[in-house]
């Protein structure tokens, strides 16, 4: 369990329980059946595969991140098993793959329509509804944008949209 301040808290491969609390907390999982939970504060929470029960990233702008490889975070198949995110990261130790819908990306967050993407050459978003846009590149994150959801895309990651 964190405490009101800047906590990093590290787990096994046995299932476990994080509490953060208030504080911008860095969680790292290593496998198992964990739950993770930022609580207030911008959380950092990395998981090294998707045996996970359930990541709440709490208030603030929390951060989910791949630690391993070849896994294919498919948000539609999740069952709102993750909330509270407003940053995917993919880097990891091989390629990732994020699959989504804009109903996904409008779900993640409490507090912003908006997910940024991060990731590196050979990581992939693959989009699974119709109607995405490209608002093209600003900086270093390519917009695409569904209705109200929107998407932020670091130039380096493959896209996807079917």
């Amino acid at each position: 369990r964190g405490t009101p301040g800047d906590d990093v808290l590290t787990g096994t491969s046995a299932a476990e329980r994080f509490e953060a609390g208030d504080g911008n907390d860095r969680m790292i999982g290593r496998g198992g059946a964990d739950v993770f939970l930022g609580e207030a504060g911008n959380d950092y929470i990395r998981v090294s595969d998707l045996g996970f029960r359930l990541v709440d990233g709490g208030i603030g702008n929390d951060t989910l991140a791949l630690g391993g490889s070849n896994l294919n975070l498919n948000l539609t198949d999740m069952g709102g098993k993750i909330s509270g995110i407003e940053t995917i990261r993919l880097f990891g130790t091989g390629d990732n793959t994020l699959t989504l819908t804009a109903a996904d990306v409008l779900n993640l967050s409490d507090t912003t329509n908006t997910l940024r993407v991060n990731g590196n050459a050979g990581d992939r978003i693959v989009g699974l509804s119709h109607g995405w846009g490209d608002g093209g590149v600003h900086g270093d994150f390519h917009t695409f944008f569904n209705d109200a959801a929107v998407l932020l895309v670091g130039v380096n990651v493959t896209t996807d949209f079917v």
